[in-house]
């Protein structure tokens, strides 16, 4: 039988999970539904390939970037409706501390979106090595969407991709499945000022929380979801042999060609670098 000391400690602990996992759920739900509405209704959003049932645990969402909302188009074209009956496959995020985490508003918002943080710079090694334990955690039962850029592009073209990505990616030993996008460049612009976008909701949240509703509408977005999942087996091989960091580099190189003819398969001249 469990001693009271040990119910004292493990009841709340139980009932806490299971309302954060309700808040969770309803907080992605509502979120997927925004979602739908801003990429669909105020935008143009076409889906290319098999976006259906496609999450499965151990998977690595691997795209281009663009904007700092391109997370939403993505995990909801992935997700729903699969989300509602294995809430635990909605794609988890590693946004950029200062982009994401500057407030407290935000910072509540990504722990209801389960969001896992991740800060650039040498000094903070420390923070980067918490967040890769929790990748690896959220990868045994879950799915992750990180960008192989790593940080935005201002046009149609894609930028060099991170080695650092493809050696996240093999150390995880997780597939991948790669995702292009087109357009959500002209959605939300890429400027250092969130002010300079032309047309804005729900400004009164704040300067450090207000550029999540900095978007353009009318825009035509493209998500172009590839037919086949990447083994690790296959990963490793599109690695070859080498240095490690000959071996990331040459993966991270291969999987920005493929992602550069998804896109290529939309937009053969706009996209072209």
């Amino acid at each position: 039988m469990m001693s009271k000391h040990f119910k004292a400690m493990t009841l709340p602990r139980l009932v806490g999970n299971f309302v954060l996992g309700i808040a969770r759920y309803f907080t992605a739900l509502f979120t997927i539904l925004a979602c739908l509405v801003v990429f669909h209704l105020f935008n143009r959003t076409r889906i290319h390939g098999n976006a259906f049932w496609r999450l499965r645990p151990n998977l690595m969402i691997v795209s281009n970037h663009q904007s700092l909302i391109d997370s939403y188009v993505i995990g909801s074209t992935l997700a729903f409706p699969q989300f509602l009956v294995m809430p635990w496959l909605l794609p988890l995020h590693l946004p950029e501390w200062k982009n994401f985490f500057a407030s407290r508003g935000l910072r509540l918002a990504m722990m209801l979106w389960k969001a896992i943080p991740l800060a650039r710079g040498s000094e903070d090694r420390g923070r980067n090595l918490g967040t890769y334990r929790r990748i690896m955690d959220a990868l045994r039962h879950g799915t992750v969407h990180i960008f192989l850029e790593g940080t935005r592009s201002k046009s149609e073209a894609l930028l060099p991709p991170k080695p650092a990505v493809a050696k996240l990616i093999l150390q995880t030993r997780a597939s991948v499945l790669l995702v292009g996008l087109n357009g959500m460049h002209r959605v939300q612009p890429h400027s250092s000022s969130p002010d300079g976008q032309r047309w804005t909701i729900l400004r009164a949240l704040g300067r450090r929380t207000a550029w999540i509703f900095h978007f353009r509408v009318r825009q035509t977005v493209d998500v172009i979801v590839d037919d086949c999942v990447i083994t690790h087996e296959e990963l490793l091989a599109l690695a070859g042999v080498g240095t490690d960091e000959e071996r990331y580099q040459r993966l991270a190189s291969a999987l920005s060609d493929r992602i550069l003819q998804l896109k290529e398969s939309v937009h053969p001249v706009s996209s072209a670098a």
